[in-house]
């Protein structure tokens, strides 16, 4: 498997888009990959400190919320794409 830094970015824009605070885990489903390419690049994002946590053991990929790396991640996204 090759990583797809695009897919981690689309995991946390999705983490943050749906999350609710309070929330354990949020199923992540994201169009276009499969269960394993979300839940591999989930397991990247919470290594590199992204996200709280993902849960590897359901039947679909579930995360909890973003860490405070992950929104500051998020938010260069943006600055590097207004230009």
């Amino acid at each position: 498997m090759k990583r797809n830094k695009d897919l981690i970015d689309k995991i946390l824009l999705y983490i943050e888009e749906n999350y609710v605070a309070g929330q354990g885990m949020i199923p992540v489903l994201i169009g276009g990959y499969t269960k394993e390419e979300v839940m591999e690049h989930a397991r990247l994002a919470h290594g590199q400190g992204l996200i709280y946590g993902y849960n590897p053991y359901s039947t679909y990929c579930e995360c909890a919320t973003l860490t405070n790396k992950g929104f500051n991640h998020i938010d260069t996204l943006r600055l590097v794409n207004k230009k």
